[in-house]
């Protein structure tokens, strides 16, 4: 019997694709809360909770750095060795069927660290976009910067 894959081990899984990162000089934006809950379609409280549960049992670390597009230094969540071993288990399991992945996860294409579509961090805090269109969010598209959101 398959059983769906919890967003617990969702934000593993996730963040296995960015285990290869060797302290760039900008993070992917795909490593802070906002893109891990925008890539797993969750809401960005419940993959908070989520991520406090994976650091307080040594499976994520959190570290302050810049991030792609961003000015300031954020939140980058990174695997930890522990992480990283369960996120492979859960890997295989995947592979092998024993898990499902929701359909809105699974129709995203995983991408490299390089060439993946993020919006720039601060679009995300201009005004307008919080309650506005965010059609462009939802497909992987950004806003350009200096666009305004009506």
């Amino acid at each position: 019997m398959k059983t769906s894959l919890p967003v617990r081990d969702r934000v593993l899984v996730h963040l296995l694709h960015y285990i290869d990162l060797e302290e760039p000089a900008a993070f992917p934006w795909q490593t802070t809360q906002d893109g891990i809950a925008f890539h797993l379609d969750s809401p960005r409280g419940y993959v908070q909770q989520q991520l406090a549960v994976l650091i307080e049992n040594g499976s994520v670390k959190c570290i302050q750095r810049r991030v792609d597009g961003g000015r300031k230094l954020m939140k980058v969540y990174l695997l930890t060795p522990r992480g990283i071993k369960e996120a492979t288990r859960l890997k295989e399991a995947i592979l092998s069927g024993i898990f499902t992945i929701p359909e809105n996860e699974d129709s995203q294409p995983t991408q490299s660290a390089e060439n993946s579509p993020a919006p720039a961090v601060t679009d995300w805090r201009q005004p307008g976009i919080e309650g506005g269109d965010v059609t462009n969010l939802k497909n992987g598209n950004g806003p350009a910067p200096g666009d305004v959101m009506e």
